[in-house]
């Protein structure tokens, strides 16, 4: 059958349990798998203040987001070879983890996301 399975993937445990999910999917219907992980962007307050004096600046935000990024690819690379998806396409990116979830589901014509609970419980 083929066709794209998009899941998305924050290192929680309902995450985990959503990759498996996907892999199952993914080897009954042959389908390719992407595995995501969104982060929300950072929001620093007065960032804008530091030309009048701060200790940051842009540089120590940028080199913290390099970071936060290296860590989500280890934690894809780390939850595929786990899932047995290691050659599954992996992808980290910054936004609202549900809208950027759609948004890479619909620039990859994928056929089915694939996320975990969120956790709230019955305070949705």
């Amino acid at each position: 059958m083929g066709g794209l399975i998009v899941c998305g993937i924050d290192g929680s445990k309902d995450s985990r349990a959503a990759v498996k999910v996907a892999a199952e999917y993914a080897d009954r219907l042959g389908s390719a798998v992407i595995l995501a992980h969104v982060a929300e962007p950072a929001y620093v307050p007065y960032a804008s203040a530091y030309p009048f004096g701060g200790t940051g600046g842009p540089m120590m935000v940028m080199e913290e987001a390099e970071s936060d990024e290296e860590a989500a690819a280890k934690l894809l690379e780390r939850i595929a070879v786990e899932a047995g998806l290691v050659d599954a396409e992996k992808r980290v990116t910054v936004g609202h983890p549900a809208e950027r979830l759609a948004d890479l589901a619909d620039e990859e014509d994928a056929d089915l996301i694939v996320v975990g609970s969120r956790g709230r419980g019955t305070l949705k």
